[in-house]
């Protein structure tokens, strides 16, 4: 009879020279969810006297632990007009942790640039869709954010209105991750790991990103020029500013900036000791309008009332005011200008 110590020495080769030993079990897959039991069982095939025995099996179970990990993205750059309010980057915060977390949000204003952004604020966005919405984007932080899922945050400032083209302002969106538990911030646990028990290890508490503003207007001048035309001694030929002679003026409107500008009205009071001549441009209209090498004419109609709705029109006063459609826009690097004659009294 074989005996039991020999029959033990058998298995133990025979399982060593055979090889036979197979795992099964949940394989670790990347950022699997904290708390999760890992279980891993190995299986030893055998035979003695090459009769196969029953397979036997030991088996290991650990949790997976917590890791506290975020991430937020900015990097964009938007256009602005100085006195604009509530204008509005975007950011992305994303829980790369592998549990649920809440995040604090705090804006701020960086230095290195050229102006800061008034009454600073932050904003999420409720209804996933990526754009702002006052009545809706009311939250000032993140609860609940499911691991591996993202949130759009937004950052509100006012311009001010002494912000000049192109100067720019930096706003930085900083996120804290904070344990829903305790509704403070994770702590790791830096003792030795036990397998049974779900332990957290704090890889990155707190993340930011920069968005930049950049103002983006226009920028008017305005200039007036007077030429003599005629007058009743030389005609066209070297007039002279006589009485009964008469002159042009020209109102130009530039814009040197980057964004077109909506002009409202040109206004000019016809001066005293001039009279305001009518019917002197093409079709006997009293206005000229030039935008690049484009002319366009309208009627000044006295009395206030803009009969033909054409822009252009004489207050009871006898000021000129060109408005839309005889004037719309100034378009960034163009110039628009209005003309109208008179004489000297």
């Amino acid at each position: 009879m074989i005996s039991v110590f020999k029959q033990m020495r058998r298995v133990g080769l025979a399982a060593v020279a055979l090889g036979m030993i197979g795992l099964s079990g949940t394989a670790f897959a990347q950022n699997t969810a904290s708390g999760t039991s890992i279980v891993n069982t190995a299986t030893v095939n055998y035979t003695v006297n090459s009769i196969a025995q029953t397979p036997i099996n030991a088996s290991a179970t650990f949790v997976v632990d917590t890791v506290i990990n975020l991430n937020v993205t900015g990097g964009t750059t938007v256009n602005v007009t100085p006195g604009q309010t509530a204008a509005v980057t975007i950011f992305t915060l994303t829980n790369t942790s592998n549990i649920t977390s809440n995040f604090t949000l705090t804006p701020t204003n960086q230095a290195g640039d050229q102006f800061d952004v008034n009454n600073i604020a932050v904003r999420v966005d409720a209804n996933a869709n990526g754009t702002y919405e006052p009545a809706t984007d009311t939250g000032t932080s993140v609860t609940g954010l499911a691991r591996n899922a993202s949130v759009a945050v937004f950052i509100l400032g006012d311009i001010p209105g002494t912000a000049t083209n192109t100067q720019t302002a930096i706003d930085r969106l900083t996120a804290n991750a904070i344990n829903p538990a305790t509704t403070v911030a994770w702590v790791n646990d830096a003792g030795a790991d036990v397998p049974g028990t779900v332990q957290i290890v704090v890889q990155n508490n707190s993340a930011n990103a920069q968005d930049t503003y950049v103002v983006a207007t226009a920028t008017l001048g305005v200039s007036k020029t007077s030429t003599v035309i005629s007058d009743p001694v030389n005609g066209a030929t070297n007039p002279k500013a006589i009485p009964l002679a008469v002159m042009e003026y020209a109102i130009a409107v530039s814009n040197t900036g980057s964004q077109p500008a909506t002009l409202q009205s040109v206004n000019d009071p016809v001066p005293a000791n001039t009279t305001f001549l009518a019917g002197q441009y093409t079709g006997t209209t009293d206005v000229r309008i030039t935008v690049g090498a484009t002319n366009t004419f309208c009627v000044a109609e006295a009395g206030g009332t803009d009969t033909n709705a054409d822009g252009c029109v004489r207050t009871g006063g006898g000021a000129l005011s060109v408005s839309a459609p005889a004037i719309t826009t100034v378009a960034a690097g163009s110039t628009v200008t209005v003309r109208f004659r008179v004489t000297i009294n």
